[in-house]
């Protein structure tokens, strides 16, 4: 049976497909570059660290995210790169603070029903929030990644295939 994936599986590959194509304030991620994640499984916080994540796949967070060991907040706090999901903890948004060492945290909102006023219409939506180092990265930045973000989980399938939202070519 194949690996399932969840939401949470695919906005933190987003995150790190953005943070590697994305010069931030001079700084781009590599591949030795380690995320910090924090996410609810079966109501209960748990967290890891994703090594090297720019260099994962989809499937490779998946199963990372499963075999997952608590790490303490010590540790989570001296990564530079941090994802939190809140899906699956009926919270919609959350206010995260830096530690010394962080440059920038996502979070991800739990999902909500959005109805359309006019069409009746719902949907499925998530929150998406940034906190990150003004003295280090400029908002003109921080929005520009974060719409980089919502752009490559709307349009998924290329970071599934490893390809940039913006690539127009037929390769």
């Amino acid at each position: 049976m194949p690996e399932r994936l969840t939401l949470t599986d695919v906005i933190i590959r987003a995150v790190t497909a953005t943070a590697q194509r994305t010069e931030i304030s001079g700084v781009k991620t590599d591949n030795n570059s380690d995320v910090a994640v924090q996410f609810y499984n079966e109501g209960l916080l748990s967290s890891c660290i994703l090594r090297k994540a720019n260099s994962l796949g989809i499937k490779d967070i998946a199963k990372k995210l499963k075999e997952t060991q608590n790490v303490e907040l010590t540790e989570l706090a001296r990564v530079p790169f941090r994802v939190v999901s809140l899906i699956g903890s009926k919270l919609d948004q959350i206010t995260e603070i830096l530690s010394p060492d962080q440059r920038w945290v996502v979070s991800i909102g739990d999902a909500m029903v959005r109805v359309d006023a006019q069409s009746k219409a719902s949907s499925k939506i998530v929150t998406l929030a940034l906190s990150y180092d003004a003295a280090l990265i400029s908002d003109e930045e921080a929005v520009r990644f974060l719409n980089d973000i919502k752009s490559s989980v709307e349009r998924p399938i290329f970071i599934l295939v490893g390809r940039s939202t913006d690539s127009t070519s037929t390769e």
